[in-house]
């Protein structure tokens, strides 16, 4: 019997019918396109059980891949707009000449459509999230109040819709949610709008009594935006005003400023390492501290002046009235200064350090929101130069700024598709010019702004997480290249740098290990480099010992810009010191500059480590270098960074570096 007299037979008085080839649908009939939502080539592209809801969607599977017969009484299907439909369903299989075909036949059951009903003409949103944190459910209200559309966001992971700091925190309650049938829980987050942005909405989750059982979807949440209500409140713990009711007062000054020709400055305030407190001591200490900082603030506030709390430690203030630079000024070092004095906490004094950043009106706008803009974008550069700095908004900190943003949005994309390359520079035997070693380098080539610079690129990993994941990519692609070169016979051996942040990662020992082991790479072969820096953490000498007994070698890097002594040097069992190019640069020219080379020179000689110059630039340095004993060297004057291609023809042309 072929296909479509096989369904002209089937397809009779029964309103719910549809036809199944293997595990997917084949056919169905009106009512059930019209019921489920989909276009027949939409349904053809399911699994059955993908539209079943619950508990029940196993068992269905199961029926399906085992080709069983079943009846369901009271079967929840989910429809595409996220509707749970109740069938009276049964499923057979009938045997043909083209094979197993499938039946599911039966009713529309459902009595009520109580939750279309109750999630119907709100002004809050309502979603209903499963177990797995799948949304099965929006109201209409999320198209008005966010931007999306109903089918853009049912069927998909709530944690696409919120802020990435969000997603834990909510991942954690939803679990609790599930725990606790019938107990509302509330919470504040962000949530994405279709543009981009982030809006802050208060919620309220629960799992109805009885649904668990029933199989139906999940946990009820409702969405409400708050905004305008918050807006005009001060913040609960210091009594200041918060952003919204802050940046009202300023639009207010703004008016009066510009009928008087006024200057007024805009000052975004950061209190550095915060978080150490509310870790160290609990929040509430870190409650009474920010309540000493609100007052220490108040306190060196001038007549007409105002501050207010934005987040957890910073603080906008509105310096008004300013009739010189000067002013400005004097009134900037007076509240800097209110953080010299140590706060009391639990007994013991701690010192705070702030970064501030100042736009000014009406120079840098007459717009409240854009001054407050330009004051973050100052003070993330303040940020950046180091505690205690203060940094006015301008055109080129912007530019910076904007820069360093789309460097962090497209590093990880970077790494993923695997764009930063190692590039190697050679490291010669200063005696013999032969080359006995390479060091690693990263390079990116950015698609649009081109060639980016290690020292940005490298900032921004740290910055943003990242680096650790960077190091790891640069030292397997560079342990891949390199094995070939060594299996040719070449005696070299490859350096690879890491950062204090990866260095110090608890499973250092173990990734290096799996490097080594995947690749074959002999452990003698490579060297780890290390910044000065780190030899001044506690847990680096244990670290160094165990890397070290893997077979790999150690070298410090950049030595001599640190803040270890010589003498602390002597505690730590490393292969090479790499001298730091502005003293071998500057050692021509300056007496000092070559003491200090000669110096470290002895300090490795002393302790049986191997001294390498960087930054060999030129024959009379080279000369220098010589003279006062250093082994090793790299630099321009010998060869730059070049990709593995072309360092295999530099090794190439100097074939009697290799292994005879």
């Amino acid at each position: 019997m072929k296909f479509t007299e096989l369904w002209k037979e089937i397809t009779g008085p029964l309103p719910f019918v549809a036809f199944l080839y293997g595990k997917k649908f084949k056919s169905a009939n009106d009512y059930t396109l019209r019921l489920l939502g989909y276009s027949l080539k939409e349904l053809r592209e399911r699994h059955v059980w993908d539209i079943v809801c619950g508990k029940f969607r196993k068992e269905v599977k199961d029926t399906v891949l085992k080709k069983r017969n079943s009846e369901y009484d009271d079967l929840p299907v989910l429809t595409k707009k996220g509707e749970v439909k109740r069938l009276k369903l049964s499923f057979c299989g009938i045997e043909t000449n083209e094979g197993l075909m499938g039946f599911a036949f039966g009713a529309d059951v459902s009595k009520e459509r109580e939750l279309e009903l109750v999630l119907t003409g709100l002004r809050e949103i309502i979603a209903v999230v499963d177990s797995d944190g799948t949304i099965r459910y929006k109201s209409p209200s999320v198209r008005d109040i966010l931007g999306w559309e109903v089918e853009e966001v049912v069927g998909k992971h709530f944690s696409l819709f919120v802020h990435p700091e969000e997603v834990g925190r909510l991942q954690v309650l939803k679990e609790e949610v599930f725990k606790s049938p019938g107990k509302v829980f509330s919470t504040r987050y962000r949530v994405k709008e279709k543009g981009g942005d982030y809006r802050w909405m208060d919620a309220r989750m629960y799992l109805p009594p009885g649904w668990k059982e029933k199989g139906l979807l999940g946990a009820v949440i409702c969405e409400r935006d708050t905004a305008e209500e918050r807006r005009m409140e001060n913040d609960p713990l210091t009594g200041l005003p918060n952003r919204f009711l802050l940046e009202e007062k300023l639009k207010g000054i703004l008016r009066l400023a510009g009928l008087r020709g006024e200057h007024i400055a805009v000052v975004m305030l950061n209190v550095l390492r915060f978080r150490d407190i509310n870790v160290t001591y609990g929040f509430k200490v870190g409650d009474r501290v920010l309540k000493e900082i609100a007052n220490r603030l108040l306190s060196n506030l001038r007549s007409g002046d105002i501050v207010g709390r934005f987040v957890a430690d910073e603080f906008c203030i509105v310096l008004t009235g300013l009739k010189t630079f000067g002013d400005m000024l004097r009134a900037l070092e007076k509240i800097r200064s209110s953080f010299e004095e140590p706060f009391e906490v639990e007994g013991r004094s701690v010192l705070l350090s702030v970064c501030i950043g100042v736009a000014l009106f009406p120079r840098d706008g007459e717009d409240a929101a854009e001054l407050i803009r330009k004051s973050e974008i100052a003070l993330s550069k303040a940020e950046e130069n180091g505690p205690g700095s203060v940094a006015i908004f301008s055109k080129d900190i912007e530019r910076e700024i904007h820069h360093i943003v789309a460097l962090k949005n497209s590093l990880k994309d970077a790494l993923e598709r695997g764009d930063i390359k190692p590039y190697y520079q050679p490291i010669l035997n200063l005696r013999t010019l032969r080359p006995v070693g390479v060091e690693a380098l990263a390079r990116w080539e950015h698609p649009s702004l081109g060639p980016v610079s290690p020292e940005e690129f490298i900032h921004v990993a740290e910055d943003s997480g990242l680096i650790a994941e960077l190091g790891k990519q640069i030292l397997v692609r560079s342990v891949e290249e390199f094995f070939s070169l060594l299996s040719e016979g070449y005696n070299v051996s490859l350096g690879v740098n890491f950062s204090a942040r990866q260095f110090m990662d608890r499973n250092l020992e173990r990734d290096i290990k799996e490097v080594l082991n995947a690749s074959r790479f002999p452990a003698s072969s490579l060297v780890v480099e290390i910044t000065e820096s780190v030899l001044m953490e506690e847990r680096a000498r244990r670290i160094i010992r165990k890397v070290k007994g893997l077979g790999v070698k150690v070298a410090i890097d950049d030595f001599g810009t640190g803040c270890s002594s010589m003498e602390y040097l002597l505690g730590f069992d490393v292969d090479k010191i790499k001298i730091d190019r502005r003293f071998v640069a500057s050692m021509v020219e300056s007496a000092k500059a070559e003491g200090v080379v000669r110096a470290v020179v002895k300090l490795c000689e002393s302790i049986g480590a191997v001294s390498v110059a960087e930054g060999v630039e030129s024959e009379g340095i080279l000369e220098k270098l010589r003279e006062v004993g250093c082994s090793e060297g790299q630099g321009y004057y010998f060869a730059p960074p070049m990709s593995f291609e072309e360092l295999k023809r530099f090794l190439g042309n100097r074939n009697h570096d290799k292994d005879n």
